[in-house]
Parts: structure tokens; C-alpha cells; sequence
């Protein structure tokens, strides 16, 4: 393989990484302007745990 075809070919995957990547939903993507109200009741309502540095959970 020549260097070029390489370099050529080690931009494509790069690319066809970073468009895969980009093709998934975000994670706040579920807490939108259209969550129903009843879901971020039942979020806000949850006990949440206290952490602190140095934390393993």
C-alpha cells in the first residue's frame, strides 16, 4: 500500500468514526422540553446518594 492510499485511508475511518459517533442520541437528550411532566416528577422525587471525592460509588 502506498503512503498516500494509507494517509487517504486512515482519514476515511476517521471520518466514518466521527460521523458514527455523532449519529447518537445524547444522554440529555431524555430530559427535554418534551419529557412529560409526570416523568420528571418521578426523577425529582428519587432519593439521590451524596457523593464526595474519592467516592467508588
Amino acid at each position: 500500500m502506498s503512503k498516500a492510499r494509507g494517509i487517504t485511508m486512515l482519514i476515511a475511518s476517521g471520518a466514518m468514526v466521527a460521523g458514527v459517533g455523532l449519529t447518537g442520541a445524547p444522554a440529555a437528550l431524555a430530559d427535554g422540553p418534551n419529557t412529560p411532566p409526570e416523568v420528571v416528577a418521578t426523577v425529582e422525587a428519587a432519593s439521590w446518594p451524596v457523593l464526595s471525592e474519592g467516592d467508588s460509588r
